[in-house]
């Protein structure tokens, strides 16, 4: 269940995140939509706006063409040229009223503007054009040769531009209070949409921060899990080398332990002995060179075995009074003797391919009852461990009670031996006094024969 949960939360943050990012993105992305249509409305309006501008211009140049040919009339002036050059200017001030009401059309309707302005601008449309043709009708009238022509033209359009005009400038004047009412609108309603969007992007941001925190935290979590995990892992793993090590460990001793009872089994002489311990030993424990030694009746230590010692050192039968150099010192302590480095030229070790010298030398006293009986010194190129001195240690008992043993053997062969030997002796006396018996039997009975006194040999 743990395990399920550490692998599914992480997927489910990661999945909150791409959701919130997600979110985040399309808020992004439609507040600049947002954004992006209200510029392109703002445009349109600004583009209306000024449509009605230069829809107002035209108007203002066309009354302002038309007042200077009224001047034009009233000054009298009977110019044939510049009367062309305004009448060609009226009618361009009217085209041009046109076009830009024309184009004003379009453009407020892309900005919503209500049907209401739309049929106003149509009635503009129309009026003006009417306008126009008056205009048209009463200047293509104007007659240069009459002095009183002007006077007929003024009656005809005297006043026509009024009404077109009030209405051209209450036009211009409700559209721009709706055009701003809309702006307005649209301003209020883009705060609130940013607001919105701003708000909305506050609490995505908020969330991602949320779940960053939370991945972090997990993240932590888990790296601490993980680290326990692997420290209880560590720790198993070397609990079961320590075990796995302990139980080779065990192994060894039982296996050396059989191994060497095997040597001590049997009533063996204490040479013998000697040597097999002696043997057992270096090999099983690593050395190269090794001597046994055993107490002796007078005291001290007599040297009765050895294991691959050069020849020059091969000599049995070495006493070692107690304190006397390192054996008889490790009798006295009662306790193991290492020594590292063993100084160069103390004795070497020699085989087919050549010699060298020991660097690890042990001493290790075998007891029984708190009595040291026997020592055994063993030189090796590599160290004597712990586990080295443990098995000594188990099987001291088992080897001094041995050694114990067969100098017991020998000392009652000995006394055998003496016995015997006082046996025959005895026996060898009373075969002697037997026959000294029977020769004086003999002479006894002789000297009776003879007639004279006999001795009684009897008894």
């Amino acid at each position: 269940m743990e395990q399920a949960k550490a692998r599914y939360f992480p997927r489910l943050i990661i999945f909150f995140m791409f959701a919130v990012v997600g979110g985040g993105i399309v808020e992004v992305m439609d507040l600049r939509s947002d954004w992006d249509a209200n510029r392109t409305k703002h445009a349109a309006i600004a583009y209306g706006l000024d449509a009605l501008d230069q829809l107002h211009k035209a108007q203002l140049h066309f009354k302002k063409q038309v007042q200077e040919w009224k001047d034009i009339l009233l000054r009298g002036e009977n110019d044939r040229d510049s009367y062309k050059k305004h009448l060609g200017g009226f009618f361009a001030e009217e085209k041009m009223f046109k076009v830009s009401l024309s184009a004003a059309i379009p453009l407020l309707q892309n900005i919503n503007i209500s049907s209401d302005v739309l049929s106003a601008l149509d009635v503009l449309d129309r009026e003006h054009t009417n306008l126009g043709n008056r205009y048209r009708r009463g200047l293509e009238s104007f007659d240069m040769d009459n002095a009183q022509s002007y006077k007929i033209v003024d009656t005809m359009v005297r006043g026509m531009d009024r009404g077109p005009t009030d209405k051209m400038d209450q036009l211009l004047e409700d559209v721009v209070t709706r055009v701003k009412t809309i702006i307005n609108d649209d301003q209020l309603r883009e705060m609130a949409e940013q607001q919105e969007s701003m708000v909305k992007v506050i609490v995505t941001v908020l969330l991602m921060a949320v779940s960053i925190v939370l991945v972090a935290v997990w993240n932590r979590l888990l790296r601490k899990e993980v680290a326990k995990r692997r420290a209880a892992e560590g720790a198993l793993r070397e609990a079961e080398v320590v075990l796995r090590q302990e139980r080779d460990f065990t192994l060894w001793l039982k296996n050396g332990a059989a191994e060497l009872n095997e040597r001590l089994r049997g009533e063996r002489e204490l040479l013998e002995l000697a040597s097999q311990v002696v043997s057992f030993l270096a090999t099983f424990l690593g050395a190269q060179a090794g001597v046994f030694y055993a107490t002796q009746t007078k005291g001290g230590m007599v040297r009765c075995g050895s294991f691959a010692l050069p020849s020059a050192t091969r000599v049995h039968n070495v006493a070692f009074a107690p304190g006397v150099g390192l054996v008889g010192q490790c009798m006295v302590e009662k306790k193991p003797i290492r020594i590292h480095p063993v100084p160069v030229g103390y004795f070497c070790i020699q085989s087919g391919l050549g010699d060298a010298d020991p660097r690890y030398l042990l001493l290790f006293p075998f007891l029984l009852d708190h009595k040291v009986e026997a020592i055994v010194e063993l030189g090796a190129f590599d160290p004597f461990t712990d586990a080295h001195l443990e098995f000594l240690t188990q099987e001291a008992k088992g080897i001094a009670m041995a050694v114990t043993a067969a100098q017991s053997r020998a000392l009652l062969r000995q006394a055998l031996e003496r016995s015997q030997e006082k046996v025959l002796g005895l026996e060898r006396n009373s075969a002697v006094m037997c026959h000294s018996n029977e020769e004086l039997r003999a002479q006894s009975l002789q000297t009776s024969e003879a007639g004279g006194p006999s001795l009684d040999l009897t008894g």
